[in-house]
């Protein structure tokens, strides 16, 4: 058998992780066995093991995913930032449909030592993520000289997070209401302003 590109494994690799994450929002964790996430990623048992020992090893790996670069680009000024929140929840880093996975994947975590050690670092990592992009923010004049970053970024990921809990249960437009959460933070990030 040719052995197989880096490039085509990350491939295949992300290719089963896409299937995994649909079969996962459809039926849940439990109830989605391997030959299932086979199927809809077009694999082989064989060749999903070679990615993954099992299961649960999917299921850290997705985890992960939630986490990773959170915008993608840099952001310079207060606009793009709550452009950049709102484009993030519109584009389903907070959509119903990841929503749902994202809580499966807490709801993991009660039980599951790894899951919940993810599920923390990941929470904080874009905690953080957001301090140093505020902090960025007040150092160029983008935000009150008395506007707190650390706090900010505290108040912004509760936000976020209380969004996707509602998307996972209720038929609501999740852009809109991190637009109407955002305003009185914004607001106070603003030179000059006072909410």
């Amino acid at each position: 058998m040719p052995k197989r590109s880096p490039e085509h494994m990350a491939k295949r690799r992300q290719a089963i992780l896409n299937a995994a994450n649909k079969a996962f929002q459809k039926n849940g964790f439990h109830k989605t066995s391997i030959d299932d996430i086979c199927a809809a990623a077009s694999v082989s048992v064989g060749a999903l093991y070679t990615h993954f020992k099992n299961k649960r090893e999917i299921i850290l790996a997705l985890g992960d995913q939630i986490g990773a670069d959170y915008f993608g680009a840099p952001i310079d000024t207060l606009d793009a930032f709550k452009k950049a929140l709102i484009k993030k929840v519109r584009t389903a880093a907070i959509a119903r449909e990841d929503a749902e996975l994202e809580f499966q994947i807490f709801a993991e975590a009660v039980t599951d030592p790894d899951m919940r050690e993810r599920v923390v670092a990941t929470t904080w990592e874009r905690e953080k993520y957001f301090e140093r992009l505020l902090t960025g923010l007040k150092k160029k004049g983008e935000l009150a000289p008395d506007y707190d970053p650390h706090a900010g970024a505290k108040r912004i990921n509760a936000l976020l997070l209380g969004i996707m809990s509602r998307n996972s249960f209720l038929e609501e437009k999740g852009e809109i209401l991190l637009e109407d959460g955002l305003e009185p933070e914004f607001a106070i990030m603003r030179p000059g302003k006072k909410a």
